[in-house]
């Protein structure tokens, strides 16, 4: 992908970032004559975006929302990002747990007598995954292919009760972040021994998943441009109009450790949408209106809904 991106754009690979994104947001903005305000909501690293944006032209803001919180610091200056994973292990065992209580809906729930059954039995099955992948007509079933569907199913679990008993279907897509991540990296290394201890504190912070997305480093480390422009400012810029924050209590991905709070299932408030974070921000977008100081909202249904 690398040596294809050298020959396919070698004259504007260097302008492929977030800050030369927010500069045609803004642009944007100023040719639609609605004026020079921003009225943005988007979510993981549409909010890492949006972050980003308000920080860089913090007198812009009207509306913004930033849903799925992740550390910023950890994105631009860290060779791999360790806090979002913060939660991820217990989100794993809640949602084995949810599963547990649902068989008739859980895939999964067969496959054990207890929430902790059923971990044990998952880990077994990665654990003989890791040294021995198994072959699927075509395809080879690994254990990093699995542990990153596992990763995918939690980002949006009401839509995935069948889905990790279906582990050797389909293929994992291919990132296309990857150039905007690469470019953005402040700090990138083609050292093996720096790229090997880098996950260490990603397993140290998640002893279940820790590991799945350490091909980043590698692939930042043969990524063959740096973004003309990288955002290296810091994150506590006071906005013209206050953001609004939104994280998930059992989110896999961006933990609720980087923005509070509702309690829902999943990657992102979409994920598992409830009525009461839907009126904050219906609220917040009409007239400005922000929920109270932690305000924590319940989600409307169960992680595991009986089937209709």
């Amino acid at each position: 992908m690398a040596a294809s991106a050298s020959t396919v754009q070698p004259d504007w690979g260097d302008y492929i970032g977030t800050s030369f994104t927010i500069r045609e947001m803004f642009s944007i903005l100023d040719n639609l004559g609605e004026g020079d305000k921003l009225n943005y909501w988007d979510v993981s690293y549409g909010m890492l975006l949006g972050n980003t944006a308000v920080n860089m032209f913090p007198d812009r803001v009207n509306r913004v929302i930033l849903d799925g919180v992740l550390n910023p610091l950890e994105y631009y200056y860290t060779l791999k990002e360790s806090q979002q994973y913060a939660a991820t292990d217990k989100v794993w065992r809640e949602f084995l747990r949810a599963c547990m209580k649902h068989p008739d809906t859980c895939a999964l729930a067969p496959l054990a007598k207890s929430p902790e059954g059923l971990e044990k039995k998952l880990n077994d099955m990665l654990s003989n995954l890791a040294v021995n992948p198994l072959p699927a007509g075509r395809n080879i079933i690994t254990y990093a292919f699995v542990k990153a569907n596992i990763i995918s199913s939690l980002y949006y679990p009401t839509k995935s009760r069948t889905g990790l008993s279906n582990v050797n279907g389909g293929s994992i897509r291919r990132q296309s972040m990857i150039g905007i991540r690469c470019g953005d990296k402040i700090v990138r290394t083609d050292d093996v021994e720096q790229g090997h201890q880098a996950p260490q504190r990603s397993l140290e912070v998640s002893k279940a998943f820790g590991d799945v997305p350490t091909t980043n480093i590698a692939a930042c480390a043969q990524w063959p441009f740096t973004a003309k422009e990288r955002y290296d400012g810091n994150f506590t810029a006071k906005t013209s109009q206050p953001v609004l924050i939104i994280g998930n209590t059992w989110d896999p991905v961006t933990p609720l450790v980087s923005a509070k709070n509702y309690n829902g299932y999943g990657h992102l408030s979409l994920s598992q949408p409830p009525t009461c974070t839907s009126q904050h921000i219906a609220r917040y977008f009409v007239n400005g209106t922000l929920p109270e100081h932690g305000t924590k909202c319940e989600p409307d249904r169960g992680l595991f809904v009986p089937k209709q």
